[in-house]
C-alpha cells in the first residue's frame, strides 16, 4: 500500500483487521503522523467500530452508524455482541461527540467507520494528553 486512502480501503473492507491497523500505524509512524500511537494501539487492543443498523422508535430503520462501545458496560449481552468496539473508559470518555442527541452513556455513533476511527484516534490524544499532565510533578515553589 503507497498511500493512506489504500489502508483506509483495505480498512473498509474488512474492519476487524487488525494487523492491517497496526502496518498502517507503522506508515504513519514513518511519515512522522501523530496518529500513529493511537492506530497502534487500536491494533494492539484489536478493536475496530462496529456497524449496526439503528432502528426508529415504531421499529423502522433508521439507517446505519458505526459505533463505539465502553468496557465500563456492564450489560452481559452487550458484552457478548459488542466487546470488539469496546474502548478502555477513559479512552471512550475523551471522545468527541459528533452528535450529542444520539450519544448514550454506553455508546458513541458516527456515520462511518473511517470517521469513527478518527474520532478514536482523537480522543487517544486527549487522553494521553490528560494522563501526561495528571502524571507530571506538581509545580514548586
Amino acid at each position: 500500500m503507497t498511500a493512506e486512502d489504500d489502508f483506509q480501503l483495505a480498512l473498509d473492507a474488512n474492519p476487524h483487521d487488525w494487523q492491517t491497523r497496526l502496518v498502517f500505524a507503522d506508515w504513519l509512524q514513518d511519515r512522522d503522523d501523530p496518529r500513529a500511537e493511537a492506530y497502534r494501539a487500536l491494533g494492539h487492543l484489536r478493536v475496530h467500530p462496529i456497524r449496526i443498523e439503528l432502528m426508529i422508535s415504531d421499529g423502522e430503520p433508521g439507517g446505519w452508524e458505526f459505533i463505539w462501545g465502553t468496557d465500563a458496560n456492564d450489560g452481559a449481552r452487550a458484552r457478548e455482541l459488542y466487546s470488539a468496539c469496546f474502548l478502555p473508559a477513559a479512552w471512550y470518555d475523551s471522545l468527541p461527540e459528533l452528535r450529542p442527541d444520539e450519544h448514550t452513556v454506553w455508546w458513541r455513533y458516527y456515520p462511518t467507520r473511517r470517521a469513527a476511527e478518527e474520532a478514536a484516534v482523537e480522543a487517544f490524544a486527549r487522553f494521553r494528553a490528560s494522563a501526561t499532565l495528571e502524571s507530571a510533578p506538581a509545580p514548586t515553589g
